[in-house]
């Protein structure tokens, strides 16, 4: 839950899959749908299903792994959390960088590290008695010291003096940051389509591809006017009572961006190859990507 998401976003999400799920049995016999429903909000979502591949794993073998190389081999596992997960749980010598660790790296040596750079670094730091400490505290030192951008703690930093950045007033010259290359904009025009008795319209996307496998609200590729709204409406089979334009909106991610015209479409009956629900029933059951946030009956 922690690979690309920071410890604040995760407490919440954290305790909910906890409950649920207590033990590594509870995890693997959940449905896909409903881990998802419980992950709403993290983003990412293919780490999601790793997770619950991945318990799925460890139950089929009735134990743990027992080491850093075994907890490799499971799906969604990395060098990082195969490196976080036994260091800290089986105090084993294993090296774990993500990047707040190389942040600290960079700015103490005053020059950039890859992951692989940064490993090998480490690597002979850490002991069989220390692992578990040294990995938390290069970790909780990137997490609430040496912060990103503009917002270092150097004062209190209890590497300030054998820190090479600070010593020449360069913190924010470590680590470079690559140029981005603009995302890609895709235009859709996207529906809250409701019948007469109040269900509303889903259809799951595709099996592969962005946001695969996930609830969305019906939509479609281009930006769509009224008049070509309610004919692609007509040609999935809907009776559209009104239509309504809702406020445009957008969503970010990593690699592209969505820019969105809304509609919110009242139709005669739930027909269509969509799946009908209540509002009850789409807060409490159907996880809906954040990028159709602005689609919610709540919003």
């Amino acid at each position: 839950m922690l690979q690309q998401t920071r410890i604040e976003a995760v407490r919440l999400a954290y305790a909910r899959i906890l409950e649920v799920c207590p033990c590594v049995e509870d995890l693997a016999a959940l449905s896909e749908d409903a881990l998802l429903k419980l992950w709403q909000g993290l983003g990412y979502y293919s780490r999601a299903r790793n997770l619950h591949s991945a318990a799925k794993a460890i139950v089929a073998q009735g134990h743990f792994p027992a080491s850093g190389d075994e907890w490799r081999k499971l799906p969604g596992i990395g060098d990082y959390t195969a490196g976080a997960i036994a260091s800290i749980v089986l105090n084993e010598p294993r090296p774990a960088v993500d990047g707040n660790v190389l942040r600290v790296l960079s700015r103490v040596f005053a020059r950039n590290f890859d992951r692989p750079g940064a490993t090998a670094l480490l690597a002979p730091w850490m002991t069989a008695e220390n692992a578990r400490s040294f990995t938390q505290s290069w970790m909780e030192l990137g997490e609430v010291i040496c912060l990103p951008h503009g917002q270092p703690r150097c004062a209190e930093c209890p590497l300030q003096g054998e820190c090479q950045a600070h010593k020449t007033s360069r913190e924010l010259e470590f680590p470079a940051v690559a140029k981005k290359s603009p995302r890609p904009v895709s235009e859709m025009t996207v529906f809250r389509i409701l019948s007469s008795a109040g269900l509303i319209a889903l259809r799951k996307r595709p099996s592969s591809g962005l946001l695969a496998k996930m609830w969305e609200f019906p939509n479609a590729d281009n930006k769509l006017s009224g008049k070509a709204a309610r004919m692609l409406l007509g040609s999935w089979g809907l009776e559209v009572k009104s239509l309504r334009t809702l406020p445009p909106s957008v969503h970010l991610f990593t690699h592209r961006e969505w820019h969105m015209t809304n509609y919110e479409a009242r139709v005669t009956a739930p027909v269509g190859d969509f799946t009908w629900v209540t509002p009850q029933e789409l807060v409490q059951h159907y996880a809906i990507p954040s990028a159709f946030k602005a689609l919610s009956p709540n919003e």
